[in-house]
């Protein structure tokens, strides 16, 4: 298993209204196509931790 970080341009409401779409029977992670497991991690739950600063200030923020 691999793990991405994906850092979508819409608000996290937005994304996971997009993953029941796709996945209307799975929730956390969802299944999408057989084989792909988005899970949603956010700023709160130290996803940056590791990061300096000024890379997590210089993220897009959602619109």
């Amino acid at each position: 298993m691999r793990t991405v970080f994906v850092f979508p341009a819409m608000a996290q409401a937005a994304v996971v209204a997009l993953l029941d779409r796709l996945s209307p029977d799975q929730r956390h992670p969802w299944l999408v196509d057989g084989c792909l497991y988005p899970d949603l991690t956010d700023e709160d739950e130290h996803l940056y931790a590791d990061w300096e600063p000024a890379a997590v200030r210089a993220l897009p923020r959602p619109r």
